[in-house]
């Protein structure tokens, strides 16, 4: 390119720059939701939106309890479900996010589904789509020099987006904003990597977009679990992609449990939940050892669930189911809490 036409360029980027304000972007909020809420028009006219209003409700309260504690608290977010079987989950810029019918039907649980809306809505306050989108008017700018239709182009982009995988760097960013927002909304600390398990089950064909062309669920699970450890996220869980996985803090270990449950959640997600349940406990300052017991085959704390252990359990250890269980109540009540 000649530099008259470099410098040509120059000028396009700064004349959109003046146009839009304050923005340090090449797009505003206000664009931002304009052509999302188009984008979005498009997108239900694709897919039918669910009028179930009880399952809409509860994706709008999970949303809104997460919202909170989000970067971008005060755009007006919109949370919908598509009837659709696919387990997905995407967001469109400007705030707007949908549940896929059959994801929901896949994680029935509230913490793997908070999750799931956290990630999504991490896109949307890092506005993960909108840089990228700004990256693609650059270069546009760049080998035409100006954009005559500068709304038609937004608009082509924005909807491109849509269904557009993220880069890797921004989806471990919107796992660990998933994190974040659940954590801080109450949520079991490991619902995250809870939910990143379940996703990585799912047979190769029927792959959720911010999985099937990304690193794989344990990959994202092991960076995002460096991000927990920071922020002090005790017990933590080791040794799962040997397929043992093990609650770890210090020189305190748990026994190995390395069977599914009935279920069919392994053992890796099961040592998540625990851990995430111990951490909640210890975080609250309600953790007491005294208030561990054993009732039939489950561990509870007080009148609280913590975890159920079977025979399968027990056989890949080499013991009895009842020595099993008590050698797991043992462990619990020798972890040590957290120190005031």
């Amino acid at each position: 390119m000649s530099m008259k036409k470099w410098f040509v360029a120059l000028l396009c980027f700064a004349q959109i720059g003046w146009i839009q304000g304050a923005e340090a972007g090449l797009i505003s909020e206000a664009d931002e939701i304009k052509m999302g809420a188009e984008a979005a028009q498009q997108l239900e006219s694709q897919y039918k939106v669910s009028g179930d209003e009880r399952t809409t409700a509860e994706v709008v309260r999970i949303g809104q309890k997460l919202l909170p504690f989000s970067e971008r608290p005060n755009l007006d977010y919109s949370f919908k479900v598509l009837e659709e079987s696919s387990i997905n989950a995407l967001a469109i810029p400007g705030g707007y996010l949908y549940v896929f019918q059959g994801l929901l039907d896949y994680m029935p649980e509230e913490h793997l589904q908070a999750a799931v809306i956290g990630h999504e809505i991490g896109h949307v306050a890092r506005k993960h789509s909108v840089r990228a989108i700004e990256k693609q008017m650059g270069i546009q700018l760049l080998l035409s020099i100006a954009v005559r239709d500068r709304h038609e182009a937004l608009q082509n982009l924005f909807m491109n987006s849509v269904f557009a995988s993220h880069s890797r760097g921004d989806e471990r960013d919107a796992d660990l904003k998933g994190f974040e927002y659940t954590t801080a909304a109450g949520y079991n600390p490991y619902s995250m990597a809870m939910s990143l398990n379940r996703l990585g089950a799912i047979p190769n064909q029927q792959k959720a977009n911010f999985l099937s062309s990304h690193p794989n669920a344990i990959d994202r699970i092991e960076r995002l679990k460096k991000k927990m450890a920071e922020q002090g996220i005790r017990p933590m869980v080791k040794n799962e992609k040997a397929g043992k996985p093990q609650l770890a803090d210090g020189k305190w270990e748990w026994p190995i449990m390395s069977a599914s449950n009935e279920q069919g959640y392994d053992s890796a997600y099961r040592s998540y939940a625990f851990a995430g349940k111990l951490s909640m406990l210890d975080r609250s300052g309600e953790f007491d050892s005294a208030s561990l017991r054993i009732s039939g085959s489950s561990l509870y704390h007080g009148d609280t669930y913590l975890m159920a252990f079977s025979t399968e359990d027990a056989a890949a250890l080499g013991m009895s189911h009842q020595e099993y269980l008590d050698k797991m109540l043992e462990a619990t009540k020798n972890w040590p809490r957290k120190k005031k």
